[in-house]
């Protein structure tokens, strides 16, 4: 109970629980493009966020629907550092606020666009002055928010917020990454609360929301002046290994059994659905860490084949993507909402992981495989109406499959084929 009092009153003295109403309006805002690629060649900087802008892209829902994107959310401009409100009294050209929440864990994003780069540079300041003079704020009887301002991976125009709590001297479970970005006129403050613990994952937590942000901030250059000598977002600097136009991710898939006819797989075809375990997203990969996608699904009454392949902008990249989709299943051990993740034991011959997914209720069986080789990553996955204690077959007839593909991607190692 104390735990949870001093994590609904650390949210309570920041920003989620407000109900202060926002306080500036929104403009209406035209489609314009929402890449930094799309954005290199464009001059003037775009005067208002578009409405495909990928603010909430990488956020953390339970539930896809639970994101609520709206410019009238109050956002973020409830912070407070020892009484000091930065984001108060603020009026941006175009606002949006993305927000999420769930079991033990809350995210707001809060995108602001201002008519010249001198506003969000000055409010950047402010609040890392404010903070840097808020090392400790009371929040009650021998309870204290703890303030702490430390340098971001987004850029040099960035800065990392972390707030933790403390309770008769001793830091407890729980701290808050508030992440900070000022690209040309626009300005980003985002929250994200959770159980993380300062003592051991605290700083995982800061590398992994800075991953979650990484198609966001990119996309925040079009709200720059593309006039010479210009400052610019910072690129993700990379040699792209296009997936060859040949790759046999069909193979021995079976016909859409609604058409009669063999999928064909595409950049844009229809792959693996998006999956969670236990809140925590396992598919797709962030978007700004891929090069090149590719996929194909074959569909039936309760059968379903699907297979996805993206090339990612390093093996570095690809192992950590990898890593936490082990990490996310390790911490998913027991069931979540009837959904019951297990991770088999399966010799693919390279970097991969093994699991399904079944129910406490009813029946219905997924299988699915992650294999990396170099910078590219593929994962299988089948669906059918089985139970746990039927995987068994499976999931040796998707590991012969995941090699052969496999020996195909060697293209995406450094030796090549």
């Amino acid at each position: 109970m104390r735990r949870f009092a001093l994590a609904c009153a650390l949210v309570l003295a920041l920003s989620a629980c407000s109900q202060e109403s926002p306080d500036g309006a929104s403009a209406d805002p035209s489609p314009t493009p929402s890449t930094a690629s799309s954005a290199t060649a464009a001059a003037p900087a775009a005067t208002a966020i578009p409405l495909e802008f990928p603010l909430s892209e990488g956020m953390s829902s339970e539930q896809d629907d639970d994101v609520s994107v709206s410019a009238q959310s109050v956002g973020m401009r409830a912070l407070n550092l020892c009484g000091r409100k930065p984001l108060r009294g603020l009026k941006p050209a175009d606002r949006l606020a993305a927000e999420a929440s769930g079991n033990e864990y809350s995210n707001t994003r809060d995108l602001m666009l201002f008519a010249d780069t001198a506003q969000p540079s000055a409010v950047l300041a402010d609040i890392r002055s404010s903070a840097a003079s808020c090392p400790a704020d009371a929040l009650g009887p021998g309870s204290r928010l703890l303030t702490e301002v430390r340098d971001s991976t987004l850029g040099p125009d960035a800065s990392v917020l972390v707030h933790t709590y403390e309770q008769d001297g001793e830091v407890g479970i729980g701290a808050e990454i508030i992440d900070v970005v000022h690209v040309g006129r626009a300005l980003l403050v985002t929250s994200s609360y959770a159980e993380w613990d300062p003592a051991t994952n605290l700083d995982e937590g800061i590398a992994d929301e800075a991953d979650r942000l990484a198609e966001t901030v990119a996309a925040m250059s079009i709200f720059q002046d593309a006039s010479p000598g210009a400052a610019r977002a910072p690129a993700l600097a990379t040699t792209a290994t296009p997936i060859p136009d040949d790759f046999p991710l069909a193979l021995r898939i079976a016909e859409n059994e609604s058409t009669g006819e063999q999928p064909v797989p595409a950049p844009d075809a229809k792959g693996v659905s998006r999956w969670r375990a236990c809140g925590e997203q396992l598919w797709p990969l962030a978007q700004s860490r891929i090069e090149d996608r590719l996929a194909v699904q074959a569909t039936g009454p309760e059968y379903l084949d699907a297979r996805e392949l993206v090339s990612m902008r390093g093996a570095q990249v690809a192992a950590k993507a990898l890593g936490r989709i082990r990490a996310d299943l390790a911490a998913c051990t027991t069931p979540h909402r009837g959904a019951v993740w297990t991770v088999h034991a399966a010799d693919t011959g390279y970097d991969s992981v093994t699991f399904t997914l079944s129910y406490t209720r009813g029946l219905g069986l997924s299988v699915f495989q992650v294999i990396r080789v170099g910078k590219g990553v593929l994962i299988t996955h089948t669906y059918g109406e089985g139970l746990l204690s039927q995987s068994r077959p499976g999931i040796p007839r998707q590991t012969r499959l995941g090699r052969d593909l496999a020996a195909a991607m060697c293209v995406f190692t450094r030796a090549g084929c």
